[in-house]
């Protein structure tokens, strides 16, 4: 499943490669837009609804992880 938020971050954005220490908007340049889309993709993959205020704490892969791992109650292996 963590291959699976890869894909999806690196699908929405310009980067050559995707960590989890990735931040989305400085390491990854991904605009607001970038983001809405890969929100769009993750809630529709993972079954869950993440709230736009989320992202004031979501700043890397590794945050956007834990965030889905909280929302969905399932370790993202």
């Amino acid at each position: 499943m963590l291959s699976e938020l890869i894909k999806i971050v690196a699908d929405n954005c310009e980067a050559a490669e995707v960590t989890l220490e990735s931040d989305l908007r400085e390491d990854l340049e991904m605009n607001s837009m970038d983001i809405i889309n890969m929100t769009i993709d993750i809630e529709g993959t993972f079954k869950i609804k993440i709230k736009e205020a989320a992202f004031k704490d979501i700043h890397t892969v590794a945050d956007l992880k834990k965030h889905i791992e909280k929302l969905s109650k399932k370790e993202l292996v």
